[in-house]
């Protein structure tokens, strides 16, 4: 059984995306990334394109869950308007789409069938976790969702790994008590890009960190 590495939040922080991914994905290993692979970086588009060629050149080993600013690019493209989106790095995304040569309906269509969660027996992972007191965690407007919580998660008696809440670490963060792996730590504010490995049953191998490139996040665009 291949090894897991999961990487947390990359918003349009492309190279250092690659750089994590190219230091640390091996061939025995999945590619999992946690979602919310667009907005606030410089390069949303280019970095929508990357992870597309990844998994079309290995399907059974690179795999995307949906994270809330995919999610709001959806709902961009289904009404008059997402002034939400917008106002949180969808203006700069829809520039570098142009860039990228992207087309934004049809990207809008790929992160629709983007799943909620990648699990096995061992570990689930999805954007934001199943928290420990939701109602239903795949309304996914609801703010206690499985792409916009930030309370405490359920133990599911396998290990989670979520991203969305960013940590003030350069490390991903383990919480005992839910058996979780936090991953969000920032690279889109200058922080880190961060990502765990671990084995098919949920043993840890290690944890990865890549400090933010500054061309990711430079105002060059």
């Amino acid at each position: 059984m291949k090894n897991i590495l999961a990487v947390g939040d990359v918003h349009g922080c492309l190279h250092t995306f690659r750089s994590i991914i190219e230091q640390n994905w091996h061939d025995d290993d999945i590619l999992i990334q946690v979602g919310d692979l667009i907005d606030r970086g410089n390069f949303s588009g280019e970095t929508v394109k990357y992870i597309w060629n990844l998994h079309q050149s290995h399907p059974d080993r690179v795999f995307i869950t949906l994270g809330n600013h995919e999610r709001e690019l959806i709902k961009y493209t289904q009404t008059n308007g997402n002034c939400h989106w917008l106002r949180n790095g969808g203006s700069k995304t829809l520039n570098s789409f142009t860039r990228a040569g992207l087309s934004l309906f049809e990207t809008a269509e790929w992160f629709k069938s983007l799943p909620f969660f990648w699990e096995n027996k061992n570990v689930f992972i999805s954007h934001a976790g199943i928290a420990k007191n939701t109602r239903n965690p795949f309304n996914l407007d609801r703010p206690d969702s499985i792409l916009w919580t930030r309370e405490t998660l359920k133990n599911l008696n396998k290990i989670q790994i979520v991203g969305h809440t960013p940590l003030n670490s350069d490390r991903p963060l383990f919480n005992p008590q839910s058996q979780s792996w936090y991953l969000d730590t920032g690279a889109c504010f200058g922080g880190y890009l961060s990502a765990v490995k671990l084995t098919a049953t949920g043993d840890l191998i290690g944890t990865y960190s890549v400090k933010t490139i500054f061309e990711d996040i430079c105002k060059s665009f």
